[in-house]
């Protein structure tokens, strides 16, 4: 993958790819080709985007132990599963108070739901996701400042203090 491709472009294009499928979603007319092409775009861009935090985490954890002298894999891996149920958690939360809000909760009928109801829901279940994994993104690249060049220089320095456990890890 370092190769080839480095991963500040794959993240680019990861979330450019999740932002088009938001828009096509957004402004899809009730046409499946041009809806089943979105959630192509979507679920590839987040499969990258998924990948991705794996490699990030990895890095980090290369990076702490370089800064601290120590390791802490099982820890920060341990800690994936509760940062997704506090993420899905967090989701069910924002679908139930959208739907409240929307009225479409209490609608008995898809009639019954307003067009600002509807508006409203397209809002916060296409566009706030948008805007987050947009600002993720920005985040990123502002703040990340693990590249490849900055983790192969983390490995050679372990490697000369002879910190560096599993040589499996080398890029």
């Amino acid at each position: 993958m370092d190769k080839k491709l480095k991963r500040r472009l794959l993240y680019t294009v990861a979330t450019a790819l999740i932002a088009v499928g938001y828009v096509l979603f957004f402004f899809a007319p009730r046409n499946i080709v041009i809806i089943g092409a979105a959630a192509l775009l979507l679920f590839v861009g987040c499969a990258f985007v998924t990948v991705l935090m794996l490699v990030f985490i990895s890095d980090t954890i290369d990076y702490g132990h370089w800064k601290l002298g120590r390791r802490n894999t099982a820890i920060t891996f341990a800690l994936q599963p509760f940062i997704n149920k506090v993420g899905a958690a967090l989701a069910a939360q924002i679908v139930a108070i959208t739907l409240i809000v929307t009225g479409i909760n209490e609608a008995k009928t898809p009639d019954d739901v307003t067009e600002q109801g509807l508006f409203t829901m397209r809002i916060v279940m296409m566009g706030l996701p948008l805007l987050l994994t947009v600002v993720g993104y920005c985040l990123y690249r502002w703040k990340y400042r693990i590249d490849e060049s900055f983790h192969a220089e983390i490995l050679t320095d372990l490697r000369h203090r002879g910190q560096l456990v599993d040589e499996g890890n080398v890029e």
